[in-house]
């Protein structure tokens, strides 16, 4: 009599550290959100953060930019230049709006102390 193997396929297994979902150590993992453009949700751990209804431009400059670069701490402010408007203003403004109307307020985003930089953290 053989014995069947009841383990699942080794690509079933991957831990989400090994598919790109978490950051930081063995003893520190940290879910990475997943900025989804075409559907305009942003997801952390499979859960809704927040659903863009109506265009934001700013705010999904931003969450494109943390998707492109594999969600690194912080990014530079990727919102291009506009003639008469204070780049420091609109880069807090866009973050101030990614903060609000979150459905569980699961991440958390925030500017250095420049005024230049975007960081976000897992509320919680």
């Amino acid at each position: 009599m053989t014995k069947k193997s009841t383990a699942a396929p080794r690509a079933a297994t991957r831990t989400a550290n090994e598919r790109g979902n978490l950051r930081g150590t063995a003893e520190e993992k940290v879910a990475l959100p997943r900025w989804d453009a075409a559907r305009r949700e942003l997801c952390l751990d499979g859960r809704l953060v927040k659903r863009f209804r109506r265009p934001a431009a700013n705010q999904e400059i931003i969450l494109a930019a943390f998707e492109e670069e594999g969600w690194p701490p912080a990014i530079d402010d990727p919102l291009p230049g506009a003639p008469g408007i204070d780049p420091r203003e609109r880069l807090h403004e866009a973050v101030r709006r990614l903060n609000g109307s979150q459905k569980d307020a699961g991440i958390h985003f925030e500017r250095d102390g420049s005024g230049c930089r975007v960081l976000w953290r897992v509320r919680g």
